[in-house]
């Protein structure tokens, strides 16, 4: 019994999986998940379409759309973000804490709600993630 909107995400999700194994190389081309329209039966609701736009699970929708070599460059970007975020000098407690907590959201919430093409979702974390050096500029 969970509610509606898990229950479309695991037929989602399944149905991604499966157009991922149907060309996991190159993957399926850029808001191609915008294309696919198969359909299933949604408790007493009727027809739905399984994918709404994109699959609302960044790694999926990457890896879709991109294949295999996309999802390859999206993690060794991630990669080299990471390493650059970890070797900041000087980095305080704070510091660390609040950019481990905004990366921690964004994971969470990349991977169970947004697409990864929403420009309006990047701006958001950009203007966010800008605000946490302001927390420590006149810290005393």
């Amino acid at each position: 019994a969970i509610s509606g909107s898990w229950e479309h995400r695991v037929e989602m999700w399944a149905y991604v999986s499966d157009m991922i194994a149907r060309n996991p190389i190159l993957g399926h081309g850029f808001d191609a998940s915008r294309t696919f329209d198969e359909t299933f039966e949604f408790r007493n609701f009727g027809e739905r379409t399984k994918v709404s736009l994109h699959p609302h699970n960044n790694g999926m929708h990457i890896w879709a759309e991109t294949g295999a070599i996309g999802a390859a460059l999206a993690a060794t970007t991630l990669f080299f973000l990471g390493s650059k975020i970890l070797s900041v000098k000087d980095a305080t407690a704070e510091f660390s804490m609040a950019t481990a907590g905004f990366l921690g959201a964004v994971l969470a919430i990349s991977l169970f709600t947004f697409g990864v093409w929403q420009e309006w979702w990047w701006g958001a974390l950009f203007l966010i993630g800008s605000f946490i050096p302001s927390l420590f500029v006149n810290k005393n």
